[in-house]
């Protein structure tokens, strides 16, 4: 998570201590890959079980940043009410981020929902996606 890294060097830099409670521990976590998936090969896993997988994928990421979005305006909240000014306008950086990466993440989902999540809609999306979030990642 390339802005938690760039948030807690603002923070120590900036407050010379460490935030409580801000650690990607403190976020709920979750596998894209079903765990069981790992016992098969392509050939073993079948058309509806990957359209499960990338509905179910999709939605649980855009549940997480949703929460994140939360954490992170709980974070803003405690910061304001500190005094922490210039914490929480690096904070309200990240919610514009989250919030920007909602919105591009609900229009993947329905796009993808629209065509009843068909494989070749999705491998064409992949190339995109990833230059997206290796840029991103930089």
């Amino acid at each position: 998570m390339h802005g938690y890294r760039e948030f807690i060097t603002y923070y120590i830099d900036h407050q010379d201590k460490l935030v409580q409670d801000f650690s990607p521990n403190s976020l709920s976590t979750f596998n894209i890959i079903p765990d069981n998936w790992y016992d098969y090969t392509r050939e073993d896993v079948d058309i509806n079980t990957r359209r499960n997988a990338v509905k179910s994928g999709l939605e649980k990421y855009i549940h997480w940043e949703k929460e994140t979005k939360k954490f992170l305006e709980d974070m803003y909240t405690q910061a304001t009410q500190q005094g922490f000014i210039g914490i929480s306008i690096q904070i309200k950086k990240y919610i514009k981020s989250v919030e920007e990466e909602i919105k591009h993440a609900n229009k993947v989902y329905l796009e993808i929902k629209a065509t009843d999540y068909d494989m070749p809609t999705v491998v064409a999306k992949q190339d995109y996606l990833i230059k997206k979030y290796t840029k991103k990642l930089r």
